[in-house]
């Protein structure tokens, strides 16, 4: 009998424990937030916290996570990723 191990991430916001496919994996690179690339180091959000409305706990973990203090670009490129998973999980 061969056991299926499933895999666990934790949300950088919420700090809850998700199942990896359920996460938005994210990096910082180039100065720039973007989803991952299979490149560096990346971090995990999920969608409940990406989709509130008050994200000012999301936006000061991201800040804090990737060592900047550029509050309006963090948020602009937030904002083009959450667009982007919106789309791509509507299809």
């Amino acid at each position: 009998m061969v056991s299926m191990k499933i895999c666990v991430r934790m949300c950088i916001c919420c700090k809850n424990r998700f199942e990896q496919k359920n996460l938005l994996r994210l990096q910082y690179l180039n100065k720039k937030l973007q989803k991952y690339t299979n490149y560096g180091r990346s971090f995990y959000i999920c969608h409940e916290c990406l989709n509130q409305q008050n994200n000012k706990k999301l936006l000061n973990s991201i800040l804090n996570i990737c060592k900047t203090k550029d509050k309006e670009k963090i948020l602009l490129d937030l904002k083009e990723i959450s667009l982007d998973s919106t789309k791509s999980t509507s299809m």
